[in-house]
């Protein structure tokens, strides 16, 4: 028999004789016609521990409360931090079993298997962005008369096209501006608003 080393899982102590680490990680392949299959990618597994020792009742716990711990840890889920000969965080318990023999006094021996776990955070709804001041409801929104708006004039511009562009008429940008309609200078400003 190994000698057994105190080691803690969760809020527990546990004696360990046996601690295997299994890392391992797939790699999907791809059949080609001739050859060996091909492969892109891996994938990581998670970690998986087996634990092999005896449960002793200690000056905080009794055999029995130790093993009903164990089973609570396993039936709630609760992610737990192994400290032995190597150290992980993040596992569950997988399975569990546990033995009474007559060569151990005052102990169990038990089995355990431990798989890392990664818990996604909750995903939170992002707020939506509320718009400011009042809604218009769908109604065309018009312009408001006190602003002015002005145009740099550039080669091909008429009062008819501005017109059309900023949603007024050509006889009012002919009025607001001081040119002839078929004399407009290029890189004028022309108000048209």
């Amino acid at each position: 028999m190994a000698k057994a080393k105190k080691c803690k899982l969760g809020k527990m102590y546990l004696f360990i004789e046996k601690e295997s680490w299994l890392d391992e990680a797939n790699i999907p392949t791809y059949a080609v016609e001739h050859g060996i299959d091909i492969s892109d990618h891996i994938e990581d597994r998670p970690n998986e521990v087996t634990l092999t020792g005896i449960i002793y009742s200690d000056n905080k716990h009794t055999i029995a409360e130790k093993i009903n711990g164990l089973k609570k840890y396993k039936n709630t889920g609760t992610r737990l931090t192994y400290v032995g000969r190597r150290t992980g965080t993040n596992f569950l318990i997988r399975k569990f079993s546990y033995d009474s023999e007559a060569s151990i006094a005052n102990g169990h021996s038990f089995s355990l298997s431990l798989q890392e776990v990664r818990i996604a955070k909750k995903y939170k709804k992002p707020k939506k962005k509320t718009a400011k001041g009042k809604s218009n409801g769908g109604r065309k929104q018009t312009n408001n008369s006190k602003s002015k708006k002005y145009h740099i004039t550039r080669s091909g511009d008429t009062y008819w096209v501005l017109a059309r562009k900023y949603g007024t008429t050509w006889q009012k940008l002919q009025k607001w501006n001081k040119y002839p309609p078929k004399r407009i200078p290029i890189g004028v400003k022309l108000k048209v608003r």
